[in-house]
């Protein structure tokens, strides 16, 4: 799931969840969350941070993504 809100024109912020669960079953499912901020620089580029938690034993605790997105 992933929600998003502009800011002002060229700043967002989101919030996204995931659920992961493997093909051998319930007993490996993973969860996580995170919320990010997206800055449209030009049409061009687009820079994103993101921090996402685990919610449970098997997700990652804590990760930070930096993207950079050029089209």
């Amino acid at each position: 799931a992933y929600v998003s809100q502009e800011i002002f024109k060229p700043l967002s912020i989101y919030a996204e969840t995931l659920l992961a669960i493997p093909p051998s079953g319930l007993s490996g499912w993973q969860a996580s969350g995170g919320v990010g901020l997206k800055f449209e620089a030009n049409k061009h580029l687009t820079l994103e941070y993101e921090l996402v938690r685990g919610f449970n034993s098997r997700a990652t605790d804590l990760l930070h993504y930096v993207r950079f997105d050029w089209r």
